[in-house]
């Protein structure tokens, strides 16, 4: 296949005819027979050979179904061996999937409608119009122009001509794969931070390239949590202890007697079993006394 990164002129001849705005003009087919036979809808023949396993050697299928079988196999070797070639380093998972972006109908037609082929197309009278402005149609004359070119000239011909067409459609298709990997744009300067002259950490965030204590330190301050060991976790811890113990003051003096009742009732209560004790360690000593007398 042909490399990429230029368009030069195509070795086949080309017809002024075939010359599109924007767009790389289409091979010339040189052989009546093969470009007859791509502009021949099967729904333009009277036999039914269609839905036929296999026709008579006398009687072979003159419509473009082959070629547009062909032009299928040739477009997407074309569009993979593009892929690669464009970004050799994407591996098989996208570049399929970038492949797939450009193989859709929808896809071929809008690649495929501006050069009119569709319009050249051998149909029915009464379903002329129809046809023609299917899309199905118009990517199936495109298939078959592709196979018919890769028929008449080769695959370098066919090739040259593919890769100046869908180039701008591949680099946009890979742009919107990397976009549904969640991946940055290809020319964000991170990407190729690896390959800085200032070495690995270039690029780097300036509260990463300290290393995983300024990062500690930088979280800490976004989340507005005071660091271990700091005055100011001293300070805080502090006062969250007055606090406390100012909380648990105001409960036990909040009593339904009012704030005085409390301590009152419980000087009190220690009054009393001092007094008591007192009592006993008398009646005690007065019976030591008496049995001494005696």
């Amino acid at each position: 296949m042909s490399s990429v990164r230029h368009t030069p002129p195509l070795s086949s001849p080309t017809s002024p005819s075939n010359a599109v705005d924007g767009l790389p003009p289409l091979p010339e087919i040189r052989s009546e027979q093969i470009r007859k036979r791509i502009f021949t809808h099967s729904s333009s023949l009277a036999k039914g050979q269609k839905h036929a396993f296999q026709a008579p050697e006398d009687d072979l299928p003159v419509d473009n179904e082959e070629f547009g079988h062909i032009g299928d196999q040739v477009f997407a070797l074309a569009v993979t061996d593009l892929i690669q070639q464009l970004y050799p380093h994407l591996r098989v998972g996208p570049a399929s999937k970038v492949r797939d972006h450009i193989k859709c109908k929808d896809m071929l037609a809008k690649i495929s409608l501006p050069y009119g082929l569709h319009t050249k197309l051998n149909l029915p009278e009464r379903q002329g119009s129809d046809h023609r402005a299917s899309q199905s149609v118009q990517v199936d004359v495109f298939k078959a122009y592709v196979g018919g070119v890769y028929r008449d000239q080769g695959v370098e011909v066919v090739s040259e001509w593919l890769i100046s067409l869908l180039q701008p459609h591949v680099e946009d298709a890979y742009r919107k794969v990397r976009e549904d990997h969640l991946l940055p744009p290809e020319s964000d300067p991170s990407l190729s931070s690896s390959t800085s002259s200032e070495g690995p950490g270039a690029a780097l965030p300036s509260y990463l390239a300290g290393g995983p204590s300024d990062l500690r330190r930088l979280t800490a301050l976004q989340a507005n949590v005071p660091q271990r060991g700091s005055a100011q976790a001293g300070d805080s811890v502090g006062t969250r202890r007055a606090v406390h113990r100012g909380r648990r003051r105001r409960r036990r003096s909040s009593t339904s007697d009012g704030g005085s009742g409390y301590a009152d009732a419980t000087s009190s209560q220690r009054h009393s079993s001092t007094g008591l004790g007192s009592a006993d360690s008398a009646r005690k000593r007065l019976r030591a006394e008496g049995a001494n007398d005696g």
